[in-house]
Formats: C-alpha cells, sequence, structure tokens
C-alpha cells in the first residue's frame, strides 16, 4: 500500500512538471496551424508560470525539454523558432520577476532577448538555403507587393491605386527590405507586451503570485529622451532612398513608433480606469484595438506622442520612468 501512494506521489510530481511543457508545446502547435502570431504569447505563459515558480536550473531543464520535445515531434525550424520566441521570452520575463525589474525593464528584457534570438534565426535559416537574410528579406518584400498588386487588380478598386503599386514597385520593395529588422522588433515587443499583460491577469487570477504587483501600465510613460530618436529617424529617412541611412532613419522611426504605441495604449487603459469602466468593455477596447492592427498601433502611437507633450494623465506619476 506504500509502495503504492509512493508511485501515485511520484507520477503527480511528474505530472505537475510535465504539464506545462506539453500545455505550452500544444499551444504552440495551435498558432503555427491557425497562423494566428498573436497566439504565440499565449504559448510561453505555462513555461513561464513553471520557470517563475522554481529557480534558475529548473528554468533551463524546462527550456531544453520544451525545445527538444517540439524538435522530436516536428523538424529543428519549428524547435528553433519555439525556442527563439515563446522559450526565451518566458525565460526573459521569469529573469525579470526574479530581479524585481522595473515594468520599463521587464518589457525591455522580455522583447529584446526573443528579438535577438529571432534575428539569429533568420540569419540561420538564411545562411542554411544558401542566402544572406537581406536577400530572403528582399524575397519576401517581393511576394507581399506582388500579393498587394493581385489583390487590389482581384477586388477592383481604384485604377490610380493599382497604378501606383505598379509603378513604384521596386521602392516598396526596398522600403520593406529595409525596415525588415524593426518590423521584427514591433512584433516581439507587442508579444513581450500580450505575454506580460496574459501573465499578470493568470497569476492575479490563480493565485500564482509570479507578478510584480507595482506593474501598473496605467502609470508606465516611455523615456524623455526618446523623442531625440524619433527626430534622428526623421532627419535620416530624409536622406534619400536605396541610402543606409535612410534605412536607418525607417527603422527607428518604426522602433520608437512601437513604444510610443505603448504609451498611447497605457494612456487609455489609465483613463478607462479613470472613468471606472465595466471590465468587459475594457476588454471589448482592447480586443478591438488587437484586430485593427496596424492601424490601432498609428493610432495609439499618435496618442502616446501627445500624451509625451502634453501630459493627457496628469496624475502624481508624472514623468516616472520606466524601470521605476
Amino acid at each position: 500500500m506504500i509502495g503504492v501512494m509512493d508511485w501515485r506521489q511520484q507520477a503527480s510530481g511528474q505530472l505537475y512538471h510535465l504539464a506545462p511543457m506539453a500545455l505550452s508545446v500544444f499551444l504552440f502547435y495551435v498558432a503555427v496551424s491557425l497562423r494566428v502570431p498573436y497566439a504565440l504569447a499565449l504559448a510561453g505563459i505555462p513555461l513561464y508560470y513553471s520557470m517563475a515558480r522554481h529557480g534558475r536550473e529548473y528554468a533551463v531543464t524546462v527550456a531544453v525539454g520544451s525545445s527538444l520535445a517540439v524538435f522530436i515531434i516536428s523538424d529543428a525550424i519549428l524547435a528553433l523558432w519555439f525556442t527563439s520566441i515563446c522559450v526565451f521570452m518566458a525565460l526573459a520575463a521569469a529573469e525579470a520577476l526574479r530581479r524585481r525589474a522595473g515594468l520599463g525593464l521587464a518589457m525591455a528584457m522580455t522583447a529584446l532577448v526573443p528579438f535577438l534570438a529571432v534575428v539569429a534565426v533568420f540569419s540561420i535559416t538564411a545562411q542554411s538555403s544558401g542566402e544572406g537574410m537581406f536577400h530572403t528579406a528582399r524575397e519576401v518584400s517581393e511576394k507581399v507587393v506582388a500579393n498587394m498588386v493581385e489583390q487590389q487588380a482581384q477586388a477592383g478598386g481604384r485604377k490610380e491605386i493599382g497604378q501606383f503599386l505598379k509603378s513604384e514597385r521596386e521602392t516598396l520593395v526596398w522600403v520593406l527590405s529595409a525596415v525588415f529588422p524593426s518590423v521584427i522588433f514591433d512584433m516581439t515587443l507587442l508579444l513581450a507586451l500580450l505575454h506580460h499583460l496574459m501573465a499578470r491577469a493568470f497569476s492575479i487570477r490563480f493565485g500564482w503570485g509570479a507578478h510584480m504587483p507595482d506593474h501598473d501600465l496605467t502609470r508606465w510613460r516611455a523615456p524623455e529622451k526618446l523623442v531625440w530618436v524619433v527626430l534622428a529617424g526623421v532627419a535620416l529617412s530624409l536622406t534619400g532612398l536605396n541610402t543606409f541611412t535612410a534605412a536607418l532613419g525607417l527603422n527607428l522611426l518604426l522602433a520608437t513608433g512601437m513604444v510610443y504605441s505603448l504609451q498611447g495604449l497605457s494612456t487609455v487603459h489609465h483613463w478607462l480606469r479613470k472613468v471606472k469602466t465595466p471590465v468587459g468593455v475594457n476588454n471589448l477596447v482592447y480586443i478591438l484595438l488587437l484586430v485593427a492592427i496596424p492601424w490601432s498601433v498609428m493610432l495609439l502611437c499618435s496618442l502616446g506622442l501627445i500624451d509625451a507633450a502634453l501630459d493627457l494623465r496628469s496624475d502624481p506619476d508624472k514623468g516616472l520612468a520606466p524601470g521605476n
């Protein structure tokens, strides 16, 4: 009888450790199958739960184990994507929690680590096919522009738009190729935000204790000096097409634009809380903002810049910088 109880305890203990990894791998395959990139943020939550509740050694074990599972089930490419996005995002978030990092630093860690990993994966996959990353970026951009032209023709839209797409095809391809790094950064930053919000919500709801109580989005502001990066991006982007400086400027604008979009979102969050709207209404607003990407990003970026200039929240936390 004692042996049976010991076996059950061991089995339940193993299930406790394996369940988060299995759930994360399952959610990853769901996101890939449905082609919903935002769902990748959800796939990392079970891993984050395990990593945040235990030490660094356990976190490494979970990271290696889940990555090996994807590799065994599918192939090396999917395993690399799973590791670079889901695993590294969870690892960075758990490490930020252990260091008691402020909201700004935690978001930066959760976004930059996957960003560097994704760039590395792009480089590895491009090199394995005998082509460089920039050549791959141009191929992807050419396909995107070709799809735009085809969709415009099939939809029977305005002839002026179709003629513009055809006449400026090379320019559009160059712009999309040039901003490839910042597009990856914006995607990872958006995934980091979704990961942070979901992890915090689950932690509060189920009592995980895996969140920082002072990580209040309503108080977050971009660093004041970031506006100089925006101005530098504007100046560099005006140096002419097909130049390195223009490409650098466009990347700076897109990257800082996403940061100011987060400030715009924090402003929306602040006012929704201030007018005490129901939780259901808040969730509906956030879902609409997510569905309306990329238009909602531009709207939030504008709102963030206005808040940086005029302080639309005007509360005692004025001037609060990320990480404080």
